[in-house]
């Protein structure tokens, strides 16, 4: 039996952590949110998210039909019990925060290295939820994909995934990181620095949208984030996806 799905606890626990942040260093989040861009296309990850055969992801061959019978599925093998890293890697130092804060303009030496500081904040309230209900997710880049949908998701939408949604999407995403050469020939440190990017860019979507209900700026900041990972993740929009618990399809009528 799987364990529990840790992201709607992240999620609450990550609003909980920003609502009880200072004033300062919520403004702050918001600042570097309109300045951080896309993390993702900072990274290799990116080209690979551009190539990836959405056939194998929407289970689909050559249609968009979310009613086309789908086939079963089989479980994605447990890394932590077979030793196969699947779409994990085995993790270094964590550099993406460092590069990340480097590309900050109009920031001084100090502001920079706060900024560090949070990225650092973030990746590890993230690995510490995840290890703690579901080990599978850490340090496995199909893991910070499903995360990156679910807060996108909820909040282009206010709808949470089921965990039986989450469980089948990581299954789905695993099949298809792992059909694309690009993906299963990046060596460890590449796939570290794609996780790492998308932690952190779901983590201040999230920043943002507990922000948004007294600055409508950040409310539209959250949502311009979340739709820019739905789309780099599934070429779609979130209105045009249907999540099941086999994984994920495009509605009927919804085209690339």
């Amino acid at each position: 039996m799987r364990p529990t799905f840790p992201f709607k606890r992240l999620l609450m626990t990550t609003l909980l952590v920003l609502g009880l942040a200072s004033g300062a260093q919520a403004q702050r989040t918001g600042d570097l949110s309109t300045e951080i861009g896309n993390p993702i296309g900072a990274t290799q990850g990116q080209a690979v998210l551009n190539t990836l055969n959405r056939d194998v992801l929407f289970d689909r061959q050559g249609d968009n039909a979310l009613d086309r019978p789908s086939a079963p599925k089989t479980e994605t093998p447990d890394p932590t019990q077979s030793g196969d890293l699947g779409a994990g890697f085995i993790p270094g130092p964590s550099v993406f925060p460092q590069k990340l804060a480097s590309t900050l303009t109009g920031t001084t030496v100090q502001q920079k290295q706060q900024a560090k500081t949070l990225f650092d904040q973030m990746l590890q309230l993230y690995d510490e939820q995840v290890a703690s209900q579901d080990a599978r997710l850490k340090n496995n880049v199909a893991g910070a994909m499903v995360y990156s949908t679910y807060v996108s998701y909820y909040i282009l939408t206010g709808i949470e995934l089921t965990e039986p949604q989450q469980e089948g999407l990581f299954n789905s995403l695993t099949r298809t990181l792992l059909s694309a050469p690009e993906f299963t020939l990046m060596d460890d440190a590449t796939r570290q620095e794609m996780y790492e990017a998308l932690v952190i860019t779901a983590s201040f979507a999230l920043g943002a949208y507990s922000n948004g209900a007294e600055d409508f700026s950040q409310a539209y900041l959250a949502e311009t984030m979340a739709d820019g990972l739905m789309q780099t993740i599934y070429q779609h929009s979130a209105d045009a996806l249907e999540f099941t618990d086999q994984g994920v399809q495009v509605r009927s009528g919804s085209f690339m």
